[in-house]
């Protein structure tokens, strides 16, 4: 059986504490934030959010008279 006791130990993360996810919002140091797909940077979060689904297939948005589907609604 080993001894561990001279191995770094790390500290708990404090309450409330969420690590950052890969997919986390990146901001440019004048306030952008920047997509992490292709690099757009975008000055409200919202139009971040609604340009990253145009690197993906989803199109939650149906029309009830033609049945197409959109990412905008």
């Amino acid at each position: 059986m080993e001894n561990n006791q001279d191995a770094p130990r790390k500290s708990p993360a404090p309450p409330g504490h969420h690590p950052p996810t890969p997919s986390a919002t990146a901001r440019t140091t004048s306030g952008e934030f920047v997509c992490s797909i292709c690099g757009d940077s975008f000055k409200r979060l919202e139009h971040m959010s609604r340009h990253k689904l145009s690197h993906s297939d989803d199109k939650p948005y149906c029309c009830p008279t033609c049945s197409k589907s959109f990412t905008r609604k």
